[in-house]
């Protein structure tokens, strides 16, 4: 482990062969705020557990239609979850519906349902409200109806969640649907005492600029 200032740590470790985990700590905390990046080719997935346990899954990576066997979600993100012990999803976020973004969700949300192997209770699901026309964005929507615990919203922004004391997440973007899924990317950041995470989807340049006149210095960060 690499020791970073006041007690700060950054670790890697490999989970599998195929997966390449950095997560950020307070390594002098017991419990300590855990942001994981997963390695899935093109497109992202980030899985955040926060010190009272809650856990965020922004992205699923690639899947759906034609990405069966690389599917992120089957051969990445839930494997992930299993070898931590994660049963509970707080949110799933969907930062915006490209393919590369949300191909894994499909695969989480209708194979972890009760009675599966690896069980999942998940909370709620984010989604910016760019109506995609692909049949991936479609079917994920389909999946998430067959999850009637499942609660569903477009966050604004503004909005935070609910990671426990200690924990600020806000939706600091989009500013507002626009003509394209990029910029009407979820934005959101993450703070923990004095390191913080920006976590900005696809957006591009419309909607960083509207971000920047909203919030200014306050977007400042330790990852982004």
């Amino acid at each position: 482990m690499s020791r970073l200032k006041k007690g700060l740590a950054v670790r890697s470790l490999s989970t599998l062969a195929l997966l390449l985990v950095a997560a950020v700590c307070l390594a002098s905390d017991k419990a300590h705020l855990t942001v994981t990046f997963l390695d899935v080719g093109q497109g992202d997935s980030t899985v955040i557990t926060s010190p009272a346990g809650k856990t965020v899954i922004v992205d699923g990576g690639l899947g759906g239609a034609g990405y069966k066997k690389k599917d992120k979600g089957k051969t990445v993100i839930l494997p992930f979850l299993e070898k931590n012990k994660i049963k509970t999803v707080d949110y799933m976020v969907m930062t915006h519906p490209d393919f590369d973004h949300i191909g894994g969700f499909n695969y989480l949300l209708d194979e972890t349902k009760s009675g599966s192997k690896y069980p999942l209770t998940i909370k709620e699901f984010l989604d910016p409200g760019y109506q995609h026309g692909t049949i991936l964005y479609s079917e994920i929507l389909e999946s998430i109806k067959r999850r009637p615990e499942l609660k569903y919203r477009n966050p604004k922004r503004g909005d935070t969640l609910d990671l426990g004391e200690g924990v600020k997440a806000e939706i600091v973007g989009p500013d507002h649907i626009y003509k394209d899924p990029n910029n009407s990317s979820i934005v959101l950041k993450i703070t923990y005492g004095k390191i913080s995470f920006l976590l900005t989807g696809d957006a591009e340049t419309e909607s960083e600029h509207d971000i920047i006149r909203n919030y200014g210095d306050a977007l400042k960060s330790t990852v982004l």
